[in-house]
């Protein structure tokens, strides 16, 4: 069955996680556990794996153990299974009557060393997650396992179960500690308002349980059990979820057919639409009965999945809950639904604004500032933190954004975020090279509440500033500014232009503009076989700048052109030279054209094929410019290596030097790199260098987790002696170009290969070492301050009574130094998940008086300020909300410059 799993989608996944070694390894000569109990209460070594003098055994079987994970990995990739993840021990602190066993955090730091020891010997890359239990765990193991860089090379990620029924808080403040750490939701069956929560607590992938189950008993009586039953009823036979069915079960009357049940189109409107290697963009969290999650993926395209339902872990209760009004606003504009109660809605956009410029070096200044809501707010990248005038609006007052360097953009955008009706009355757009000498207007207009975007001709300038034109009652506020290029990534075909589509064939109802309308609902067809000679063809209103362009065949993944030629031209006409072939791929085809300007494009198909017509949902024009990803510790490997040369040569940064096949192209040869590590990638640039004629004729791109099993991802012929190859983002260690077509009169020769990926996100923000520091605190509260700078979760300060305001932590860093941002992380028991700071200032000196710099209101476990550099040596967070039950507990300060 996983094979057939893997058939239709070799993107899946897998993750194994053991319950218990066998019985002979362990100290209870038992699988079992004599009773039900969590480990930590229990006798030392209680339930627990032999580990020589650690455990009082004379035998050491972690290295026994971690072969047997060898093995179980080997077995399963003979058979063309990979195991992608494995994590230490499933629920290392629950001792059940069923399989389990105990490892307290630091035997489970012991045994991720062996374990990982025996990965590497063995050449095995799958993964290592620890944790793998309830939350209570968290902060023990990974202080444990992530405190020191060896424990940080032993394990890959961390997973979370959630059967408290607690908010998963614990997860956010793990990632704000351990942000390189992937963080996975490895065991629970929720609903979509948790799964939310769990995205929106930095969590990377979240695992069910329990898919299917053919038959179960209670009280004696076989019926179709699901994964509320097992989750839910043994704690609590009351318990709304009990008998919630699994995802899938079998049809009654029919065991050989199965129904799909709630789970399934819970859990797909989510997997349906978020594609591998999104990345979470920030958006507002729960607003009344509302609450979402936003990414943005790798094709460009932002999802939104909205939830109108209380905030209960059920989902099952009949909450009656009222339709609500969804406002979704993104640079390209704002559009509303009605959503009815109890509901999911998944939107899916299709941006066409171009590229944000990064924001690498900005700064912000304005001419008045409310408090310490100061301009750096509006350029952090958080929904939560905002800059505000202070004053009514009128004529004069400005906004101005030092971009850095000089940048080419053409739009900005005003996100007035929690507070949509402080937009600007009236604004007037002017740019700057050097901040001082300032253009004329170049845009002018009125702002619209909650976001306004103001469209720019194109510019090349340093410095923006926004400068109002009108008054009005009310203060001026910024959430987010954002500066974008349409000029760059996904280009516009709307806003202005006159783009059209035409095509040989067409079928009823679905026009040719329907590849071009931005929604993934819609395609145009042939409705007839694919044939030589089939086109579609795109004319873009005016001549334009691209590279690239992207065929979406979205649901009917198997409709993609089977062989394809591009074509450009000027006038309609009058076509190029071919400028792009290949052969297509299931569901996406990305093709790389090169630099071109032209007004039309034209794809053509070359073969036939009986089984599908051609489909496309969504054309995308592209004008890409992301940098190659680094080489460092990277090798390269080939089929085939002439006298003198080799493969790693095409990695040494000398165009000069070059590896060789040493012998005629032909089918099968492979050149390949190992890129040390999964990374994400979407393109291979294989480069002859002045041996062009020993170009690849044709190539076909392969990707592969393990060096074992691979999958095509693209396959094109060589049109240029640099042929760049693109393909749908994917995660990969190894990168395979494999010839296709032979050429008897040359080598294949590569002086230079470059292998890119997605913009991988960095911070803009490093953390100071925590030496030397010392800290005090206001009231002197429960804990040792120490406790919040030493660089571990399982302690924390805590003020002991119910917040009232005026609370503060101070530390003095030893010497002055420059700081841009404070992070405050909660830590604690878990009822301390509520113990956050509801407000706060933010409070810096040299000692000589104190300066705020920041203020805001704090909305979780994780509180993050940032400010203009400043030169201090003391900081001070102080806690300006009040509560009547909760503490101010502080796990970590972080100061960043």
């Amino acid at each position: 069955m996983i094979q057939d799993i893997l058939r239709i989608n070799p993107e899946v996944r897998l993750f194994a996680s053991m319950w218990s070694p066998p019985a002979w390894m362990k100290t209870s000569n038992s699988i079992v556990a004599p009773d039900n109990a969590h480990c930590h209460a229990m006798p030392a070594n209680w339930h627990t794996v032999h580990h020589g003098a650690a455990t009082g055994s004379g035998v050491d079987y972690y290295p026994v153990l971690a072969q047997y994970y060898v093995k179980y990995i080997e077995a399963y990739r003979a058979l063309g299974i990979p195991i992608s993840v494995v994590s230490l021990q499933n629920e290392p602190d629950i001792a059940r009557t069923y399989p389990t066993n105990c490892w307290t955090p630091e035997q489970g730091s012991e045994f991720a060393a062996v374990l990982k020891d025996a990965f590497r010997a063995a050449g095995i890359t799958t993964q290592i997650w620890g944790i793998d239990d309830n939350q209570h765990t968290a902060f023990g193991v990974v202080d444990e396992l992530l405190t020191t860089p060896g424990g940080r090379d032993d394990v890959d990620g961390v997973g979370y179960h959630n059967y408290d029924g607690q908010p998963l808080w614990t997860a956010e403040a793990v990632h704000a500690q351990w942000p390189t750490e992937s963080g996975h939701l490895t065991e629970i069956t929720q609903g979509a308002n948790k799964l939310i929560e769990y995205l929106r607590a930095g969590l990377s992938s979240y695992n069910g349980w329990g898919m299917m189950f053919e038959f179960s008993t209670r009280d004696g009586v076989l019926y179709n059990a699901g994964p509320g039953w097992w989750q839910d009823m043994p704690v609590n036979r009351s318990d709304p979820d009990a008998d919630t069915p699994p995802v899938i079960w079998p049809k009654p009357g029919d065991p050989s057919n199965f129904e799909l049940n709630t789970y399934y189109y819970i859990h797909g409107a989510f997997s349906r639409h978020l594609q591998l290697g999104a990345q979470r963009i920030d958006s507002p969290g729960r607003i009344g009965n509302l609450t979402n999650v936003a990414f943005r993926n790798p094709d460009g395209t932002v999802v939104v999945i909205v939830v109108n339902r209380p905030d209960t872990r059920y989902i099952t209760t009949v909450e009656n809950t009222p339709p609500a009004t969804v406002r979704v606003a993104t640079p390209d504009g704002a559009f509303t639904d009605t959503l009815p109660g109890d509901t999911i809605a998944t939107y899916v956009l299709s941006p066409t604004v171009g590229d944000a410029v990064p924001r690498t070096g900005w700064a912000a200044t304005a001419s008045h500032t409310h408090d310490a809501y100061t301009a750096r707010q509006a350029i952090d990248g958080q929904s939560a933190t905002r800059w505000m005038s202070g004053v009514d609006q009128a004529p004069g007052q400005s906004f101005v954004v030092d971009l850095g360097a000089v940048r080419t953009f053409d739009q900005v955008t005003l996100n007035q975020m929690e507070y949509p009706s402080d937009f600007p009355a009236g604004y007037a757009v002017q740019t700057s090279v050097d901040g001082t000498t300032w253009g004329p207007v170049v845009a002018r207009g009125a702002g619209t509440p909650a976001l306004t975007t103001i469209t720019l001709p194109p510019q090349s300038a340093r410095h923006v500033r926004i400068s109002l034109t009108a008054s009005a009652p009310r203060w001026w506020s910024i959430g987010e500014v954002s500066v974008f290029n349409a000029g760059r990534g996904v280009l516009p075909l709307a806003g202005g232009l006159t783009t059209t589509a035409s095509a040989s064939h067409t079928a009823a109802g679905h026009a040719p503009g329907q590849a071009l309308d931005g929604s993934a609902s819609t395609a145009w067809t042939t409705g007839v076989a694919q044939a030589p000679g089939q086109w579609f063809q795109v004319d873009l209103g005016r001549p334009r700048t691209f590279n690239a362009i992207h065929l979406n065949s979205h649901v009917n993944s198997g409709d993609f052109a089977r062989a394809y030629i591009v074509q450009t031209s000027d006038d309609g006409t009058t076509w190029s030279d071919v400028v792009a072939r290949g052969n297509g791929q299931t569901g996406d085809s990305h093709v790389w054209l090169g630099t071109r300007t032209a007004r039309h494009l034209r794809i053509t198909l070359q073969v036939a094929w009986e089984v599908n017509p051609w489909t496309i949902h969504e054309f995308r024009l592209l004008r890409l410019a992301e940098p190659p990803l680094t080489r460092q510790g990277w090798t390269a490997a080939a089929s085939h290596s002439g006298d003198a040369t080799s493969p790693n040569a095409a990695l040494d940064g000398d165009p000069a030097t070059r590896w060789t096949s040493g012998a005629a192209q032909a089918d099968g040869h492979w050149f390949q790199v190992d890129l040390g590590a999964n990374r994400w990638v979407n393109g291979l640039r294989l480069d002859s260098g002045p041996y062009a004629g020993d170009r690849g004729r044709a190539t076909k791109v392969q990707l592969s987790h393990d060096g074992v099993r691979w999958r095509t991802v693209a396959d094109v012929e060589g049109l240029a002696a640099a042929n760049l190859v693109l393909f749908p983002v994917s995660e990969a260690r190894f990168i395979r170009a494999v010839q296709t077509l032979p050429a008897a009169s040359n080598f294949w020769s590569i002086a230079e290969v470059d292998v890119f990926g997605p913009r991988e996100t960095t911070s803009r923000l490093t953390r100071l070492p925590q030496h030397g520091w010392t800290a005090t605190t206001q009231p002197v509260g429960d804990g040792d301050p120490a406790n919040g700078i030493d660089d571990r979760l399982t302690t924390r300060w805590a003020s002991g009574t119910a917040t009232a305001g005026g609370e503060w932590f101070q530390i003095d860093l030893g010497a002055t130094r420059t700081a841009r941002a404070v992070q405050v992380i909660t830590s604690g028991p878990m009822e301390a998940g509520r113990d956050h700071a509801r407000g706060y200032d933010i409070y810096v000196s040299n000692g000589d008086g104190w300066a705020k710099v920041a203020t805001g209101q704090g909305y979780g476990p994780v509180l993050l300020a940032e400010f203009d550099p400043q030169q201090v040596r003391y900081v001070q967070v102080r806690q300006t909300g009040s509560s009547d039950t909760a503490w101010w507990s502080v796990g970590e300060v972080h100061v960043l410059a």
